[in-house]
């Protein structure tokens, strides 16, 4: 069965920025075949809309593959907010 993870957005800007006492951490969950990853739309705002504002391509390009490799996604505001609570208690 599969583990459906969500990465928060200080974890896949520390993966961007290669920062090495997280990035490793993060790689090993996106190289983990049991997991499968979703995204909310403050992911993007957060993470690929700043990156091209800044005109940071590399940055942008890990960002969309990101997105690109998520299964799921969630518009539904209470969803994301329960689920959230739900992660950090």
């Amino acid at each position: 069965m599969a583990i459906v993870t969500y990465l928060d957005t200080s974890c896949l800007i520390a993966e961007a920025d290669t920062e090495p006492m997280r990035a490793g951490r993060v790689t090993a969950l996106l190289n983990d075949p049991s997991r499968l990853f979703m995204y909310s739309p403050f992911t993007t705002l957060e993470t690929l809309s700043l990156a091209i504002h800044y005109r940071k391509p590399l940055k942008a390009q890990f960002f969309r593959r990101y997105i690109n490799i998520c299964v799921y996604h969630s518009n539904n505001l209470a969803e994301i907010v329960s689920e959230a609570h739900r992660q950090a208690e």
